[in-house]
Formats: structure tokens, C-alpha cells, sequence
């Protein structure tokens, strides 16, 4: 900023202010808003919390402290894994001796602090915390108030709570870990998303795969199913809107999102009952000023206002999609589907002491589709409905012992009625569940010293399930009802030590129960990490347990009874290296042996299907054992630059066995290529993602002459891919600022070139020539074509 001002002196503007008031590294956070200099000016100033005054005789201005309540404010985090410092001793001196004053206070659990009623007085900040390099922070008056200050405290080498220890963290947005890939919030802003959908975002993360109509994601090979989403510290059960129309996007939307980290492997104690991956969100919390924003798009319109409070902040959003945004994405033709769905989430957050910081969480969403399959005589109605009510509490209960609760209660809903026509029989089909959960959960952290860590949880969640499912043939029904309830029981402890500058060890053991299921699980876990200078190699060892859930039960395929949980063994390495000039490389090896598989149904040829358990082509897969594997190897650039890009190769390999051999899961894809490259230069950002990998398996067919003429014979279950999927994305934007508010115009065209990338094949069947010769007939289905989208949106 004092920059911008000697600019205008020397434009002939008498000016005059204090580096008291405008520190040489205050940065001027937004772009001059549009029109004359002096109005110029004030937004600026107002932005830092000064203002313009005449001086004396009226032939020049002073820039002063803003008239308000003379506060200072700010928050403490950690430079290695940006996490909020709690407890934080942070004092301010009066910068003269003479002045003689001094306060202090702590940072609060989320690492916020404030101090209220100060003079106009210069002050130091210093900043001290256990594990953590003290601080002090460049004088600092009550005009700071307008730009809350951030401060990074470096670890101490040995701090146990500062080491990641988990090799397959992957990390975006700001909270990563060291070393780990990463995205800032900047990045993910220019990245193509669809929507603004979460889930599109992360396909740019190693070892992620998604189909294009689809936000359930694959991670390492595992189902969807394996995956659990954790929002703001709660479980998602069904994170998808459309969940019977293979889930197109998900509850959460990206421009709300703060940090995002991925767990692909390894994962500590605290995580359970999953084993395929985690992906954790916290959402923004508004520190500064209120801020609204308005953003109406091709794909659909969002409406959220965030607000600081006196002792906390207020967040609420809300989106509404349009029915056009799905019809191409689930391949049922343009006019067919009238899809209407929406979501709203709140956040509310208070500081009850110093001590105790705790927030309130609402999520709601909601679909209705009425679906008419083209060329044919099948149609549905489904309407699903899920609420999430959530509170969440931290407390420091001393420099040592930390805490954290959450008590959450909700409900999903789902309905899907119509008729079903597989082989010109028509067959009517109900199928209702309802589920109901509350749970409980509470973790505890003791810093036995900076180079030990102890950590122990336990939660308890009562579920309640109601199913029923009724199909009805021309003088035939079938009807089931089940009413199955429970509770799911856990609890772990583990222990992190800092052995010596260089080595972290984790032990940790797990026990989870679902007295519904019948079942119980004991699960050891090993972490590590080494260090030497910019390189590190983290390691993991473990036993991984995932129930079916109460609301996971097909009961549309006839099953009645919960599996037994499936185990899997995995063992992860990570080596990382970073260099001077910030590029970071890092190589990651998996393997992860399932057992007890659970059995699950699957549709032969095309996926999407109105009633897939009707079709003939619905087989059930009985897995004796699975196997996932693979190499990841990424390089990626520094993300304060105005060019950002990141490079990654994937080998993977996923099996299931069955009858004896190795059969590739659906989701297999052994070869996988992701490049994103974002330029951003003033309010311009360009961006393209590309991804290239191995086409997904299916069934190959043939023709066969038999005594009775010909037939159609299928070969064996995913022998044969589909051709190499290609596809490259594209997203323009601009920015403005007129006056106080920000203009925001946004271009994402995905499949830029419009390549025909194979999906899935729709039917196959017998045709005959002029000569009455027999040959094969496939129709396949293609993935997304070239498909833009246009968005504005308006913030103040």
C-alpha cells in the first residue's frame, strides 16, 4: 500500500500518512475500485481499516486511522501443516518503554485472537506456543483492525503434533501437509469444476478416479462405497444428489470450501470403518469483513452471505440446479429427464470462553426426478431427501490437553416408484427406506511433551432403518419389509513419539462394533516418517475394517441380511523431495489385500438403467478376495507464482478374485495421465486440466454357430477396455471491482475437443446381412461431449 500512495504524491496528490499506520508489507488485498482517484483511494483505505481527511487549511489530505472501535485482530497457524494454534500466549508491548503498557491473551481453539479498546499507540506482537519458534511481529496500531492478521509459527523438528505421519495424505486448498500436494485456494478457484461441484476439483489428485457423469469417486481402486466424506467434522452417509442416477454431483460446493485434505492410504488411528479413502472438507469461516455473494450460472445459481460476529461468525449458502445441467451427464436423452434439486448448508460459530470454541451446523438437500426412458415404456419418480444436524466444540482444557466433541442427528429419505419394461413385460416397482441416526463423539489430545503425543476417542451412533421394496409382475408380487436398528460402537487410542530429529513413530489400535451385523473389529495400525533436510519418506502399515451400513442394504437384489465386514491389510510408502526454487516431487507405492469381501451387483453393459435390478443383464459379483496396487509419481510447481501447473503418472493395478482367477474390477484403470496448467496475471485467469488413461473394462461378445443356428456368447467378465479415454478442459475468467463490489465472469468448457470417449455399451445383439449371415451388433454410449457453461457472480 505505501506504494500505491508515494504513486499518487507523485502524481501530484498532497498526501500525507505514517508507517505507523500503512506498514511497508501491508499488501493491498483487492484491486483499486473503478472511477475518480479520490474515491479510488478510500476504497482502498477502507480495506485497512483508514480513512481520508482534509488536513488543516484544506490544501492536502491525511490518511488517518477509521473512526470504530479500536480493535486488533488476528489469527495463529502453523506453517508446516497450516493448522490453527489453540492456546497460543500472545502479548502486546507497548513499542516505547516509557508507554509501559502491556496485554495478553490466548488464541482460541480455531488459533483466532483479539484484543478490544486499544489507544492509538504503537505496539510489538509477540506470539509464543509449546513445540513452536516464538515470534514477534512488526509494530502493529489499532488501524490493523481492518485486515485481521495472519501468523505462522514454525514447528519445532521434533514437535509430534506437527508431523504428518500419513503417507497418503494428499492435501489442496490450505491445510496441507509438508510436502504434500497441494492446491491454495487461489488454485482451486481457476481449476474447471463443473459447477462448482467438490468432487471435480479432486480428480486432479493422484490415484482419483470418477466417471464424467459422476461425483463418487474411486480412490486407489476401491468402490465408491469405500470412500467416506467428513464435513466440518461430520460423516456424510450419502454426500450425492441423484444417488440412483449415479450420483452426477455432490452436497458440497467448492466456493465455500477453506481446505480439503484426501487420505488414500495409511490412515491413522482416528479413521475407521472405511478403507478405501477419506476426504475431509472444513468450510470458510468469514474472519473479516460480511461479505454476500450472488452467483448465477448455465448449470445453476447460489446464493451465500458470511458474516464475523462479536464473539464468532455466521456462514449460510444455498444452491439450486437446473434440470438441464444432468441430461446429458446421465444419458437419458434431452427431453426425458426433469430433474430439480437443491442444497443448503449453515454454519454458525461463538466462542463460548477463551477456552471453548464451538459451532453449529445445518446441511439440507433435496431431489425429485421424473424420468421417461426414450423408446421405450419405462418410467420413474424418485425423491430423495437428507438432513445433517451437527454440533461441534473444542476445548483447551490446558496447554496440554485438548478436546473435541461433536453430537449430530439427521435423517435420509429416498423413494423411487415407476415401471420397468426388461423384456416387453412390464413390471411395476416401489421401493422406499428411511434411515435415522444421532451419534456421538468425543476425541481427546494430550501433548505429553513436544516430542510426544498421545490421542484417544470414542464414538457411539444409534441407527434406525426402514425398507420397502415391492415388484409386481402381470399376476405375480413380490413385497419385503425390513426394519433392522442397531448402534455402531468405536473407539481407539494411539501414540505419536518424535524418536529422534529425524524419525516419527505412530502406533495406534482401533475397535469398532455394529451390534446389528453381528460383528466387531480389532484393527493395529503403524505410521511413520523419516526426514533428512528437503527429503522425507513416510511409511504405514495397518489392518482396515469396513461394515455394510445400516442403509447400505440392496434389498432390491433380495438381500436380507448384513455381510460381515470386509478386512483389508495395506502397507504405503511416500518419498517426497522439495528443492530450493519450491518444486516438489513425490513418489507414492501402495498395496492393499482385501478379504471378506462383500458381495455386490453389477449391470453387464450400460450402468444407468431406471431399474437396473430388472435388467437381465444384473449379475451378482462374489469376490473370494480383491487386491489394489499401484506407483504414483507427481511434480509440482510452487503455487505463489502467477503460472502454477502440476504433472502426475499413475500405475494401478485392481483386482477381485473369483472362481480362482484375477478379474478386473470395473473401475481398473492401469495407465493414468493428469496435467493442469493456470496462468493468473491481474484480473485475468486462464486454466486447462487434461486427463488420459487406460479405457475402463467390459464384457467382450462374439458370435457362435450352434446346431440350432447362431448365437450371442459373452466372454469372460472385464477381459477386454474400452479404447484410451482423453479428455482436456478449459476455464476463462475475469475480475472487477466497481466500487465495493466484485465482479466475477466465469467460462468452463469441458472436452474441449469434443473427443467420443467410449463409456459404456448400451446393448448387444444379433444382426443378419442380405445373405442371412449373422453378425454382432454393439451400441455404445459415449461420455460428456464438448460442454460449456457460463457463470457470474457478484460479491458485497
Amino acid at each position: 500500500m505505501a506504494d500505491v500512495l508515494e504513486e499518487l504524491r507523485q502524481d501530484g496528490l498532497a498526501l500525507n500518512f505514517s508507517s505507523a499506520l500503512v506498514p511497508p508489507d501491508y499488501v493491498v488485498p483487492r484491486e483499486p475500485p473503478a472511477g475518480e482517484t479520490l474515491d479510488r483511494l478510500r476504497g482502498v483505505l477502507a480495506d485497512a481499516g483508514l480513512e481520508l481527511r482534509p488536513a488543516p487549511g484544506g490544501r492536502s489530505w491525511l490518511v488517518v486511522a477509521a473512526r470504530r472501535d479500536r480493535v486488533l485482530r488476528g489469527r495463529v497457524f502453523s506453517t508446516g501443516r497450516k493448522r490453527p494454534i489453540g492456546g497460543a500466549r500472545v502479548s502486546l508491548i507497548a513499542a516505547h518503554v516509557q508507554d509501559g503498557r502491556t496485554l495478553e491473551t490466548r488464541s482460541r481453539p480455531d488459533g483466532t485472537f483479539r484484543f478490544d479498546g486499544l489507544d492509538g499507540r504503537l505496539y510489538v506482537l509477540q506470539i509464543e506456543a509449546i513445540g513452536f519458534t516464538s515470534r514477534e511481529h512488526a509494530p502493529v496500531t489499532a488501524a490493523s483492525a481492518g485486515f485481521p492478521l495472519a501468523i505462522s509459527l514454525v514447528p519445532l523438528p521434533r514437535f509430534a503434533a506437527e508431523i504428518t505421519v500419513t503417507p497418503g495424505e494428499h492435501s489442496l486448498v490450505s491445510s496441507a501437509g509438508d510436502g504434500a500436494f497441494r492446491l491454495d485456494r487461489e488454485q482451486v478457484g481457476v481449476v474447471p469444476s463443473y459447477g462448482g461441484d467438490l468432487t471435480r476439483v479432486l480428480g486432479s489428485v493422484p490415484g482419483i478416479t470418477a466417471p464424467d457423469n459422476s461425483a463418487a469417486l474411486s480412490i486407489r481402486g476401491s468402490e465408491a462405497a469405500d470412500v467416506a466424506f467428513v464435513l466440518d467434522g461430520l460423516e456424510l452417509y450419502e454426500p450425492f444428489h441423484l444417488a440412483d442416477f449415479q450420483s452426477p454431483f455432490s452436497f458440497i460446493d467448492s466456493n465455500r470450501v477453506e481446505s480439503v485434505d484426501v487420505l488414500a492410504g495409511g490412515f491413522p488411528a482416528e479413521f475407521g470403518d472405511r478403507h478405501g479413502g477419506f476426504i475431509a472438507v472444513d468450510t470458510l469461516q468469514p474472519l473479516e469483513t460480511a461479505e454476500t455473494q450472488i452467483r448465477v450460472g448455465t448449470l445453476n445459481s447460489a446464493v451465500s452471505h458470511a458474516a464475523p460476529l462479536s464473539r464468532g461468525s455466521l456462514s449460510v449458502s444455498a444452491r439450486r440446479w437446473y434440470p438441464d445441467a444432468v441430461r446429458e451427464s446421465t444419458e437419458l436423452g434431452d427431453d426425458e429427464l426433469n430433474p430439480e434439486f437443491s442444497d443448503a448448508y449453515l454454519r454458525y460459530t461463538t466462542h463460548l470462553s477463551p477456552e471453548t470454541y464451538l459451532s453449529a451446523h445445518l446441511l439440507f438437500a433435496q431431489d425429485t426426478v421424473d424420468a421417461v426412458e426414450p423408446d421405450g415404456n419405462e418410467e420413474v419418480r424418485a425423491d430423495n431427501e437428507s438432513v445433517y444436524a451437527w454440533v461441534r466444540s473444542w476445548t483447551r482444557w490446558s496447554d496440554k490437553l485438548f478436546s473435541e466433541t461433536v453430537f449430530s442427528a439427521g435423517q435420509l429419505r429416498r423413494l423411487r416408484e415407476g415401471i420397468s419394461e426388461p423384456e416387453d413385460d412390464p413390471i411395476r416397482v416401489r421401493d422406499q427406506r428411511r434411515v435415522y441416526f444421532c451419534g456421538l463423539r468425543h476425541d481427546v489430545r494430550r501433548q505429553n511433551s513436544p516430542r510426544n503425543l498421545t490421542k484417544g476417542g470414542v464414538e457411539v451412533r444409534p441407527l434406525d432403518a426402514r425398507y420397502s421394496y415391492a415388484s409386481e409382475l402381470p399376476g405375480a408380487r413380490q413385497q419385503i419389509a425390513l426394519e433392522p436398528d442397531g448402534t455402531s460402537f468405536s473407539a481407539y487410542l494411539s501414540h505419536r513419539a518424535s524418536v529422534s530429529p529425524s524419525l516419527a513413530l505412530e502406533l495406534g489400535m482401533r475397535w469398532d462394533d455394529q451390534n446389528f451385523a453381528g460383528a466387531a473389529q480389532w484393527s493395529p495400525r503403524l505410521n511413520g516418517v523419516w526426514r533428512k533436510g528437503s527429503q522425507e519418506l513416510r511409511f504405514a502399515f495397518g489392518h482396515y475394517f469396513q461394515s455394510q451400513r445400516i442403509y447400505e442394504l440392496p434389498l432390491e437384489d433380495g438381500q436380507t441380511s448384513f455381510f460381515a465386514p470386509e478386512r483389508s491389510v495395506q502397507v504405503d510408502l511416500s518419498y517426497r523431495r522439495g528443492w530450493s526454487n519450491g518444486l516438489q516431487f513425490r513418489a507414492d507405492a501402495y498395496r492393499r489385500r482385501i478379504t471378506d469381501v462383500q458381495p455386490r451387483f453389477e449391470n453387464v453393459f450400460n450402468p444407468l438403467e431406471l431399474f437396473p435390478e430388472t435388467e437381465s443383464d444384473r449379475n451378482l459379483i462374489a469376490p473370494e478376495s480383491a487386491r489394489t496396487e499401484g506407483v504414483e509419481l507427481s511434480l509440482q510447481a510452487p503455487s505463489d507464482r502467477s503460472w502454477t501447473w502440476w504433472l502426475s503418472y499413475a500405475w494401478s493395478r485392481s483386482r477381485d478374485r473369483i472362481a480362482g482367477h484375477d478379474v478386473p474390477r470395473s473401475q481398473d484403470q492401469p495407465h493414468t495421465l493428469k496435467l493442469a496448467l493456470a496462468r493468473q496475471r491481474g484480473p485475468w485467469s486462464v486454466a486447462l486440466t487434461g486427463t488420459a488413461h487406460s479405457g475402463w473394462p467390459t464384457v467382450p461378445a462374439e458370435v457362435v454357430q450352434l446346431a440350432g443356428g447362431p448365437e450371442l456368447r459373452l466372454g469372460p467378465r472385464n477381459s477386454i477396455r474400452h479404447p484410451t479415454y482423453v479428455r482436456v478442459d478449459g476455464k476463462l475468467a475475469y475480475a472487477l471491482t466497481v466500487r465495493n463490489t466484485a465482479l466475477s465472469f466465469e467460462l468452463e468448457v469441458l472436452n474441449l475437443a469434443d473427443r467420443q470417449n467410449v463409456c459404456c455399451v448400451d446393448e448387444i445383439e444379433l444382426g443378419f446381412d442380405g445373405s442371412g449371415n449373422p453378425f454382432l451388433i454393439r451400441d455404445v454410449d459415449t461420455w460428456l461431449g464438448i460442454t460449456p457453461s457460463f457463470s457470474l457472480r457478484i460479491s458485497f
